[in-house]
């Protein structure tokens, strides 16, 4: 029984890691779209420039209540994948629980990183 067993575990693994997922299929789709896996390894620098809005689901003013409005961001990222290096600028604009603005930057190299500016309340 066991010499049947060992066997069909293996076959049942192998089946399972061999199929494709849909999340699988979405990203080599969009791999695919901007060129293929070489030319994405080919990329030297990268630049990402973005905004975010964010809200606080535990702070409404009921049970099950709507979320209250946290902040919205804006955000500039530069990659340098030969240095493998990246600096990031980030700007916050708080209006709960009390207005307030952030600005602060990220540096990230292989051995050092560096936070330049205010990017948490218990720093003021």
């Amino acid at each position: 029984m066991k010499r049947l067993l060992i066997p069909l575990s293996a076959t049942v693994l192998l089946a399972c890691a061999a199929q494709q997922t849909k999340e699988q299929s979405l990203v080599n789709r969009a791999i695919d779209a901007m060129g293929g896996p070489d030319r994405l390894a080919a990329l030297q620098s990268v630049y990402v420039r973005g905004t975010a809005k964010q809200w606080e689901p535990e702070q409404s003013d009921m049970p099950g209540g709507e979320a209250r409005f946290a902040n919205d961001s804006s955000y500039e990222i530069w990659q340098d994948r030969a240095r493998r290096a990246s600096r990031a600028d980030i700007e916050r604009r708080f209006a709960y629980p009390t207005p307030r603005t952030f600005r602060f930057t990220e540096i990230v190299m292989p051995d050092a990183g560096y936070v330049l500016g205010v990017d948490s309340g218990s720093r003021n």
